[in-house]
């Protein structure tokens, strides 16, 4: 009954449909959520949707495994419609899914396509060739689609260290053109909790541009007291800069209270 409503006319009851699917459907039901996507209008609809077949797919145990029922789904659709679903293949991931959107990549048709699905990829196993298009893709809007997509999954947590998670973010600021970019960098460091990472962002606390994400980077790391009482030293000094930079009073309160030991309470938002 849900699969057929998540293929209705009613978009209030798809996207509530589609949001109950991906969490109690299984594999064998993807060839039926497939439709749900289809069906569901670009935007946040369709993100949601292609998001509720990721969420059923990645309860694949094997990682590898995990593309096939959508794989499987996609194969008797018509053309048009397998591309449509490559940007979910994208969110899936895996080799299976890796083939078929490298195949759209080397299509002048639908190379834009492939891009986009690439940019959705789940983990930073894709690093690599997301780095390799930043740089040489011939379209300029890939080149930063593929960085900023690098610069999300770069710091994800997986079986890399800490040290070669930040390397990589470093790595991506080395290529940033764009100063959008290199503030997505200094906060998406904020993932890496280790000294490092304060060392690091604390070099940009001096360039007006970045100070303000730098200073909130800084208190994001303190606000884990074992990190913070391990490095008690370097922690004070870099939270005396902000004290001292920062034109954010969210950001000295918070400093403050850390150099005191004290706690620091986030404000409930209607998203928490």
């Amino acid at each position: 009954e849900l699969l057929t409503a998540a293929d209705g006319d009613d978009k209030q009851v798809r996207t509530a449909v589609i949001k109950a699917l991906g969490q109690i459907a299984a594999a064998e039901h993807v060839a039926g959520m497939v439709q749900g996507v289809l069906k569901a209008e670009p935007g946040p609809e369709r993100d949601a949707a292609e998001k509720a077949v990721m969420f059923v797919c990645q309860r694949a145990q094997n990682p590898e495994e995990r593309a096939a029922p959508l794989l499987e789904a996609i194969h008797g659709l018509s053309a048009a419609d397998q591309l449509a679903m490559l940007s979910t293949l994208g969110r899936v991931g895996g080799d299976g899914a890796r083939k078929a959107i490298e195949a759209a990549i080397g299509e002048s048709a639908t190379h834009t396509a492939g891009i986009r699905a690439l940019c959705n990829w789940p983990d930073a196993t894709i690093a690599n060739r997301l780095m390799e298009l930043s740089k040489s893709d011939a379209h300029p809007e890939h080149r930063i689609a593929t960085l900023r997509a690098l610069i999300r999954v770069a710091p994800l947590a997986d079986s890399r260290s800490d040290a070669e998670r930040l390397e990589l973010l470093k790595q991506c600021l080395t290529i940033c053109t764009r100063d959008e970019d290199r503030l997505l960098v200094l906060q998406r460091a904020r993932s890496i909790r280790t000294v490092g990472t304060l060392r690091f962002v604390l070099e940009h606390v001096d360039e007006p541009a970045f100070t303000e994400t730098a200073c909130e980077t800084i208190v994001e790391l303190a606000h884990h007291r074992a990190l913070r009482d391990a490095h008690k030293e370097e922690f004070h000094t870099a939270l005396d800069r902000v004290i001292a930079t920062s034109k954010d009073a969210t950001s000295v309160e918070r400093a403050n209270r850390y150099k005191n030991n004290q706690t620091w309470v986030r404000p409930k938002t209607s998203a928490n």
